[in-house]
């Protein structure tokens, strides 16, 4: 439904997601800093249930009421929920740095994000190509006109 929408509208409400992402993750960051500074177990349990409740939240927010308005406060929703594991895998990678401890701490940085990267990129290649594989061809609807429209929809 949000492809549906005009270019220019759907660039507005793309903006404006954008923008609560960065308010969201800016808001939250001190937030986390304190609570998780109280507790180590709130550092486990606090990004585990937040992304439980995200994964819940999604399909309800997305398939009740297909609004546009509905869209961007399922981002919000998602960016909060998923800020304190962002907080916490940097938290856990200055951790990481501080116990290693020489002139080393980048490198070892380094090394976590691009094995981390890796793990993406190889993931979504083989997820990519193997849809290839089993068969899967795609269509394009919002550049068919007429019936071939209709029947994509």
């Amino acid at each position: 439904f949000v492809f549906a929408l005009p270019k220019d509208e759907r660039l507005i409400w793309f903006g404006i997601s954008a923008a609560l992402i960065a308010l969201v993750e800016l808001g939250s960051a001190p937030t986390w800093a304190r609570l998780f500074s109280r507790s180590t177990k709130l550092m486990l349990y606090v990004p585990l249930v937040m992304r439980l409740v995200e994964a819940c939240a999604a399909p309800l927010l997305l398939l009740i009421v297909q609004d546009i308005k509905l869209f961007v406060v399922y981002v919000v929703v998602w960016r909060l929920c998923n800020s304190s594991y962002s907080f916490w895998r940097i938290a856990a990678c200055g951790w990481i740095c501080d116990h290693a401890g020489g002139e080393r701490e980048g490198l070892l940085l380094g090394v976590f994000t691009m094995v981390n990267n890796l793990g993406r990129a190889v993931t979504s290649a083989v997820a990519v190509l193997g849809l290839g594989w089993a068969g899967l061809v795609t269509n394009n609807c919002l550049g068919s006109e007429g019936s071939e429209h209709d029947e994509c929809e």
